[in-house]
């Protein structure tokens, strides 16, 4: 299904709350590497309503580098949010969905695109993840069910993907927690698209705070996997 440009373009899906210790190295280094690439490419930041300088930082950065983009959410809406408004601003070719934790760091775009010549979408696969033990518990959960209630591997899907920007804008989905990832990518290889995974590095978190693992989070997907079977399979909706 999938044909490919010799040079996509990229938008940097860059997500951000309260990261102002972070955030900086993140836009710059994905700055670097669109330019060091030769890429047409933006990086779009998306600020979820946060309390420290995480806006005013990337205002700086958008004033230094043209290819910067600061959206904000005037309050936290959460990380699923945060990605669909990335999505909605996305102009290029494909999506690079990346956090600004400088875990996953932005040159592991460079491992993903070269896929893109045998299929349509890349996940970044963590093998070495720095997670405490419940969030590894929980996010070893979450990447066993799909093969096995969906017949459909989604791999690693809460983190980095290269996918394209007109697909995750035009797909329907019924996800109200992060499972949404998850439930794009099962969405997207029914309908046909070829989905590949590539080992990535994954890094510990130096400053700030994570929240993936919270429990409220943790039953609102699990809720999510049984609506989104339900949809896929008793209601046969693509």
């Amino acid at each position: 299904m999938h044909t490919l440009k010799s040079k996509p373009s990229l938008s940097f899906c860059l997500a951000a709350y309260n990261e102002e210790d972070n955030v900086a190295a993140a836009v710059e280094e994905a700055v670097g590497v669109g330019r060091a690439g030769g890429y047409d490419f933006e990086v779009l930041v998306c600020d979820d309503g946060s309390t420290d300088r995480t806006a005013a930082i990337v205002i700086e950065l958008a004033l230094k580098h043209s290819e910067v983009q600061l959206i904000q959410h005037e309050r936290n809406r959460g990380i699923i949010e945060t990605f669909e408004t990335l999505y909605h601003h996305a102009s290029k070719d494909y999506c690079f969905t990346n956090a600004t934790d400088l875990q996953v760091p932005m040159h592991a775009v460079e491992l993903l695109l070269p896929l893109l010549a045998r299929c349509d979408i890349v996940v970044g696969c963590r093998h070495d993840k720095y997670y405490g033990f419940w969030r590894r518990i929980v996010s070893g959960l979450f990447n066993l069910l799909p093969p096995v209630l969906f017949r459909t591997p989604t791999y690693d899907a809460g983190t980095v993907k290269l996918w394209p920007c007109a697909l995750v804008q035009s797909q329907r989905w019924v996800s109200r927690s992060p499972f949404r990832e998850a439930e794009r990518l099962i969405r997207a290889a029914r309908a046909g698209y070829a989905v590949l995974q590539v080992p990535i590095p994954h890094y510990p978190r130096r400053a700030g705070e994570s929240h993936g693992a919270d429990p409220s989070l943790v039953l609102a997907a699990a809720i999510d996997v049984v609506r989104t079977w339900v949809d896929v399979f008793l209601l046969r909706r693509s």
